[in-house]
């Protein structure tokens, strides 16, 4: 009898299969918990942005035209932004006796709530570690495969909503889909579909697949991983830790100031107390946002505002392109005091870890903060600007056209992609080194030998 330590697989009950010989590549019970997986993580982020919808559209003046159907769409769309899927609404309005009578516009938006994002990734990362821990993969394959059914499901079943969602009207505006005149304008709002196996696919099964390595990482001997591969991902544990620590206190710092000094800004400039109630509830929903880019702020990432216009053919003025542009941080040419509030915030965030080592705190399961590894707290800065650039940056992109001429907008708001990468990478730098330098143990004296 072979021991499953030596061979590299489990023994079937430590895997949960009941099999004579090797364990199957799936087991019914690997379906059961993707699905219920998949649904949860889904689910949670879908209810979180109906409870908000619901508390924000109520608490603004005026009536709306609403139903249930209109907010739970929205729900969907916003959830949907999140995981990287754009939002479309195309018409077309035909006038009838003119052959050439048609006027075609189109917008897509690409937004991200950053709170219904990390719902689902968290979710999705939490239930695939329990799954590993308590039923341990016993190959490689096996592993990849339950790491990315959740992620499939959640998939399929976001596209199916994205389906039923597609609307003519939400909230009662516009007034779509014919209105007895000589116009029939035919529209249609809702998530592209085909987008929702790029972004949350992709989003999910990672989020997955390192639910499952985290598991792995803890104890080399539950997992299919080899004990080399294993050392190797704990390797980058130090570096992940003293990242995590250094920009979660900077986002919490710089998510709340910044929450606070918007709601005060804009709020002095209305006297109704209901749109007032409502802005400071949308933007503590909008929480993870403000952290986010406010920690972008104070590293010195210059937030670009761009609308670009375009237009062509012989309506609407003839040819031309306008660039607009609006730029605020540390080295733009827009300055307010907030800024400084936010680099002062990335600098406290920077010193806080290497503070916690000074008294003991950070360093208690023994990692060992060698300078050497700092390249690794570059690599994990880099990557994560750049995914946080390219999944959260906010565009919007429209389009008329009719005979004879054309017109297309362009708005984006975000972060320069380089610019936010390279800072990020240097401030995370300089937070490893810190707790590096500051966790070193000094060495013993060697006493001399007497003559």
């Amino acid at each position: 009898m072979s021991d499953p330590e030596l061979s590299g697989e489990l023994a079937p009950e430590a895997a949960g299969e009941q099999t004579e010989g090797s364990s199957p590549l799936m087991a019914r019970a690997d379906f059961l918990h993707a699905i219920i997986d998949g649904l949860i993580a889904l689910a949670a982020a879908v209810v979180v942005a109906l409870l908000g919808l619901v508390i924000v559209v109520n608490l603004l003046p005026g009536h709306v035209v609403n139903g249930a159907g209109d907010y739970f769409a929205v729900a969907v769309w916003l959830t949907g932004a999140s995981l990287g899927t754009p939002v479309h609404e195309t018409a077309a309005t035909a006038f009838p006796g003119n052959a050439d009578g048609s006027l075609n516009s189109g917008t897509e938006v690409r937004a991200a709530v950053w709170l219904l994002t990390l719902i689902v990734l968290m979710l999705v990362f939490r239930l695939a570690r329990r799954r590993e821990r308590s039923r341990p993969s016993a190959s490689l394959p096996q592993f990849a495969i339950r790491g990315l059914l959740p992620a499939v499901v959640l998939t399929l079943v976001l596209l199916v909503l994205a389906l039923v969602t597609d609307r003519t009207s939400i909230f009662g505006f516009p007034g779509l889909g014919g209105d007895g005149n000589s116009l029939s304008p035919q529209m249609s709002t809702g998530l592209e579909p085909g987008f929702v196996f790029v972004g949350p696919l992709l989003l999910t099964a990672a989020a997955g697949m390192f639910g499952r390595l985290a598991t792995c990482v803890r104890s080399a001997a539950g997992g299919p991983l080899p004990r080399r591969l294993h050392d190797a991902l704990g390797q980058w544990s130090p570096a992940m830790r003293v990242s995590w620590l250094q920009v979660r206190i900077i986002g919490l710092i710089t998510g709340v100031t910044l929450w606070i000094y918007i709601s005060v800004e804009v709020g002095s400039h209305t006297n109704s107390v209901r749109e007032t109630a409502a802005l400071t509830v949308g933007l503590f929903l909008l929480l993870p946002n403000l952290a986010i880019y406010g920690t972008f702020g104070g590293f010195g990432t210059t937030i670009y505002g761009t609308a670009i216009t375009t237009s062509s053919g012989t309506g609407l003025g003839g040819p031309g392109r306008d660039v607009r542009s609006y730029d605020i941080g540390i080295a733009a040419s827009h300055r307010p005091w907030i800024v400084w509030l936010l680099l002062a915030a990335a600098l406290l965030g920077t010193l806080a870890p290497t503070l916690l080592v000074k008294r003991g705190m950070l360093a208690k399961r023994g990692e060992d903060y060698r300078w050497q590894q700092v390249w690794r707290a570059t690599a994990i800065g880099t990557l994560s600007a750049v995914a946080v650039v390219l999944l959260g940056t906010l565009s919007l992109s429209g389009y008329t056209s009719s005979h004879g001429f054309s017109f297309r907008s362009d708005l984006s708001l975000g972060p320069n992609l380089l610019a936010a990468a390279g800072l990020t990478a240097v401030w995370v730098c300089v937070a490893y080194l810190a707790v590096s330098f500051a966790s070193r143990k000094p060495r013993p004296l060697q006493a001399k030998p007497s003559s």
